[in-house]
């Protein structure tokens, strides 16, 4: 079978002075207004809701004014010439401790005095507007990594989603035709870039370079096969992480906000569901300061929360126009700065509609830790 793969890249400047993007021809697309309303289309903007009510909102500044005021008071005592010892010593441990200790904490603050949330959006007024197609859900895992039992478990919850759509497995490192026999068994499409009786040596070849955007062992890698063979066949996809298992009504409550043109992904909030283990309660309890106020912060700011890794839904032109997932171990917080560089938004959903498996042991939490993020 010959590979839906075009080989040839495209090095260019943008004119928006962005620096150097090498992007494969298959994922360009022509730069619209993210504004403008296509044809057939009606444009609609998503109304930000405040967070805080009037009498939260007083306490709110109430709050600020005595953080300024002790801030203030810290600094014109911290800065007197009697606790200077060391030169050498104090500036970089003024500068440490004006980080650490001022500027996250007075950032921290912003983002909570712009906490919004989008008001929902039925996802018929998604449809009516034109935006919404063939919708697509996939999960992605490593055989051997997971159980099998984790593996079936996803499989059966995406094919549970009510909203019309397809469930795609995606298997990377190698083949497996026990989880592809898996799939097939409850109605969901398999994909895997090491499959030479699908793609031939070369296709698979093809599909695992050592430099991105088809780059070896990596999940950015991995989905980017998947939007090269079958992304032009869907206007959006949702990406899980193999143990964050949707409930039926998840793409009925993030499609809606697919209406408005402007928006380009629809983030929810991570939650775990496995509080028996202290390591998933810890882990749980050190994302919801990321989770709730600042990403509505992010949200209200600048229309820009953060993509969790974890789940998150795309409008899949616009990830093939930055040239696929981005190539770093946080591929998720870069795909979001490029998103944002070209003018696209993105929405939070208020709740949540997925549950996701804590870490049992330590070790994982460490290791996801590494890459700016506790799975």
């Amino acid at each position: 079978m010959q590979l839906p793969l075009r080989d040839n890249t495209l090095t260019e400047r943008s004119a928006d002075g962005l620096g150097q993007l090498t992007v494969p021809l298959q994922y360009r697309f022509p730069v619209s207004d993210p504004l403008e309303a296509g044809p057939g289309q009606v444009a609609v903007r998503v109304q930000a809701m405040d967070v805080l009510d009037r009498r939260q909102k007083w306490q709110y500044r109430l709050i600020l004014i005595g953080w300024l005021a002790t801030v203030g008071f810290f600094w014109q005592w911290w800065l007197q010439a009697r606790n200077v010892g060391s030169p050498l010593l104090f500036v970089p441990m003024s500068l440490s401790l004006f980080y650490v200790g001022t500027f996250l904490s007075t950032m921290y603050m912003i983002f909570v005095g712009n906490m919004r949330r989008p008001a929902p959006i039925p996802v018929q007024q998604a449809e009516r507007s034109g935006r919404i197609g063939r919708v697509a859900v996939l999960s992605l895992t490593v055989p051997g990594s997971e159980s099998l039992e984790i593996v079936r478990r996803q499989l059966i919850a995406m094919s549970q989603i009510r909203y019309p759509h397809d469930s795609w497995i995606l298997v990377d490192k190698v083949a497996s035709p026990e989880i592809e026999k898996l799939a097939r068994s409850v109605g969901v499409k398999y994909f895997s870039r090491h499959d030479e009786a699908r793609w031939g040596k070369s296709g698979v070849a093809a599909w695992n370079r050592r430099f991105p955007p088809f780059q070896r062992k990596t999940k950015a890698g991995n989905v980017n096969s998947w939007l090269n063979a079958h992304g032009h066949r869907y206007t959006h996809f949702t990406q899980l992480d193999i143990d964050h298992i949707p409930n039926p009504d998840y793409l009925d409550r993030v499609l809606g906000y697919f209406a408005d043109p402007a928006v380009k992904w629809v983030q929810a909030p991570s939650v775990y569901g496995n509080f028996e283990y202290w390591t998933a309660r810890g882990a749980a309890e050190q994302e919801l300061g990321l989770q709730g106020p600042l990403q509505m912060g992010f949200y209200g700011f600048s229309k820009t929360p953060f993509i969790i890794g974890s789940h998150c839904t795309y409008d899949a032109a616009a990830i093939q126009e930055i040239g696929g997932f981005q190539p770093t171990r946080a591929e998720d917080h870069l795909d979001t700065v490029c998103l944002a560089a070209r003018g696209y938004e993105g929405f939070l959903s208020p709740t949540s509609s997925r549950w996701g498996t804590g870490p049992r042991r330590s070790r994982p939490i460490c290791r996801s830790s590494s890459r700016g993020r506790t799975r």
